[in-house]
């Protein structure tokens, strides 16, 4: 059995989103997770579920989870008696949740304050669509903040295609998908560490339509230390999906993706964005504009792991 925790309060309507969180371990980034999601758009509107499965974490994410449930209502936290895989967590979460749409919450990653709202009014009104991905900024500072980041990185990722799925995974961090889907294909695969989530892509993308959408949605944090330890596991599963798949198979080149630079006034432009100079203080609230063609860029840096 696991613990289960939940505030009693119930919301009159079923949530529209379940954003699944998997802890382990990750006590300095949970609180900021939680008010990332906390202050998004949809939850302020009631649509927004979050379930937090710490999966037998050695720090104290329970108490943090506990403290905002006291607070904040569809706010679902379970722990796991032992320590299982990332994707056995997103399974847990699938499984009870109550939304239409899926998203994974990295605890170590942040959203623009629209961009749920913004993925799941793109699936309400494309019924043929299947997941949605956007463009994520690049920070190396922990808990970093939509609002104040000085990224200067950005992952733009290509229109989808599943032939390009075959050569890296093109989906990013912050990826948004049906709920119904599971029903259909199964849950993600929990012997992997690393790399389930491009197996699931890759079980679906041929018979599903994936949308990218041109915006730059979210911040990813690159983690030294995680590239690191989790770099050669993720070339050891990558390969044998790859394997399984027929990739290597039928002689397909795999590709790297790499991030584009991205200037100090580009970030400025962006919605909800605090602009700080000198006494002056403003936030920019609109999201229509017009989106920054990062692809006619030439310098490239930064390597994702798949």
């Amino acid at each position: 059995m696991w613990a289960t925790v939940q505030r009693k309060a119930k919301p009159t309507t079923l949530p529209q989103v379940s954003a699944i969180i998997s802890t382990y371990n990750s006590e300095k980034f949970l609180r900021g997770c939680l008010e990332d999601l906390v202050n998004q758009t949809l939850y302020k509107k009631g649509k927004l579920e979050i379930i937090i499965i710490d999966s037998a974490s050695e720090e104290k994410e329970g108490a943090i989870a506990q403290e905002f449930q006291t607070k904040y209502s569809q706010i679902i936290y379970q722990r796991t008696p032992e320590r299982e895989s990332i994707y056995a967590a997103w399974n847990r979460g699938i499984k009870i949740a109550k939304g239409n749409y899926i998203t994974n919450a990295n605890t170590d990653d942040r959203h623009r304050p629209d961009a749920l709202e913004f993925m799941a009014n793109y699936l309400d009104n494309n019924p043929q669509t299947s997941l949605v991905y956007g463009d994520q900024l690049v920070t190396t500072f922990p808990n970093d903040s939509w609002a104040t980041t000085q990224a200067n990185k950005c992952w733009n990722w290509p229109e989808f295609d599943y032939q390009e799925l075959e050569r890296r995974c093109i989906i990013g961090p912050q990826p948004m998908w049906r709920k119904s889907l599971h029903e259909i294909y199964g849950y993600f695969r929990s012997e992997f560490r690393v790399a389930g989530d491009y197996e699931f892509w890759l079980r679906i993308g041929k018979n599903e339509k994936f949308v990218r959408l041109p915006e730059i949605l979210g911040l990813y944090f690159e983690n030294e230390k995680g590239l690191e330890k989790g770099g050669e596991r993720a070339k050891e599963e990558t390969d044998d999906i790859c394997n399984e798949y027929g990739i290597f198979q039928r002689g397909v080149k795999r590709k790297i993706s790499v991030t584009t630079q991205i200037s100090s006034a580009e970030l400025m432009t962006l919605p909800y964005r605090q602009i700080i100079g000198g006494s002056q203080r403003s936030k920019v609230k609109n999201s229509q504009y017009e989106p920054i063609d990062f692809l006619s860029r030439s310098d490239l840096v930064s390597v994702i792991i798949y």
